[in-house]
């Protein structure tokens, strides 16, 4: 159905052309063409909203299971995992693998959409669409080198934000000292050049 929109427009463009063409593949043109696009729409719709329900499924029973294995987890096992690790896990990793299961389909789908397109592209512009074949591998063969160097990037926000959010825990986990001794600039302060360092690296 992706292809329904450049395949009657070839149609009714042809049709505009060649006026020995009947009135009714005129208007047949026009109607089965808004027909298909209706029903793109809805197609389109129901599998969004059965993607993003199966999406948020996983993701309420991701965090169910951090949560169980959390409360199983001995006393020295559990230190070993700070409270920015965890919100972490429970935020950013678990909405990750939300993310991921709506591409499912479109991974499934492209190559048959991609033998489609080039199909109709070598009937309409012939040998041209080599160039644009050979463009789309190169593409594909830098795109994991970019996803690996955002992913990079993202351990290492994440990273920054553990330290803040550790930082944070630890002030307020202890603020009756903090009142006590008059540390709240100092503690403000490590609290604030953490804030900092996870915005620049951003």
């Amino acid at each position: 159905l992706d292809f329904a929109f450049p395949f009657f427009m070839n149609r009714i463009t042809a049709f505009v052309r060649d006026e020995t063409e009947p009135m009714w593949k005129g208007i047949a043109l026009p109607v089965a063409f808004l027909i298909l696009q209706v029903a793109t729409v809805v197609i389109d719709s129901n599998v969004s909203m059965g993607m993003e329900s199966v999406g948020l499924r996983i993701r309420s029973s991701m965090i169910t299971a951090i949560c169980r294995k959390l409360l199983v987890l001995r006393q020295d096992a559990l230190v070993k995992f700070s409270t920015g690790r965890l919100n972490n896990m429970i935020t950013t990793d678990v909405d990750k693998a939300r993310r991921a299961f709506r591409f499912i389909h479109i991974i499934l789908t492209a190559p048959l959409k991609i033998v489609i397109g080039l199909v109709s592209l070598y009937q309409l512009v012939g040998a041209s669409v080599f160039v644009g074949l050979a463009w789309m591998a190169v593409v594909i063969l830098l795109n994991p080198i970019l996803m690996a160097f955002v992913s990079k990037l993202e351990d290492r926000q994440q990273s920054k934000t553990d330290e803040r959010v550790r930082q944070a825990t630890e002030t307020i986990s202890a603020i009756q000292v903090v009142k006590c001794y008059a540390w709240e600039e100092p503690a403000q302060a490590k609290v604030a050049e953490a804030r900092r360092t996870e915005l620049l690296a951003m």
